[in-house]
């Protein structure tokens, strides 16, 4: 899955939850400028962040392994 449409489920989910962005950020112990950066599209979220975010919305962050010459 490409970087961007990642970040595009992500963000859905942000809307789909209904709990307000500071509201999701307390949750994932995250500081709400760098979520609103996020939802805006202006910036990405660190590993970090997005596995605490995904964690908070119910999601599984899964690492996949590329295969050799892609």
């Amino acid at each position: 899955m490409a970087k961007q449409d990642w970040n595009e489920k992500v963000r859905a989910a942000v809307r789909r939850d209904g709990r307000s962005l500071y509201a999701l950020a307390k949750a994932a112990d995250l500081w709400i400028s760098p979520m609103q950066r996020f939802m805006e599209g202006t910036s990405g979220l660190t590993l970090d962040s997005a596995e605490r975010l995904c964690k908070v919305l119910g999601m599984d962050l899964v690492a996949i392994k590329k295969k050799k010459g892609r």
